[in-house]
């Protein structure tokens, strides 16, 4: 099976510093992300 990049909405951290956590929302088929 083929590796696919994460495809969806994202917003930067607001304090404009790295990451530290991950939130990660996972959704049924038929659904495109922009609604969760």
């Amino acid at each position: 099976m083929a590796k696919s990049p994460l495809q969806g909405p994202s917003s930067p951290p607001a304090s404009g510093r790295a990451a530290r956590q991950l939130v990660v929302f996972l959704h049924g088929v038929g659904a495109d992300g922009n609604d969760l």
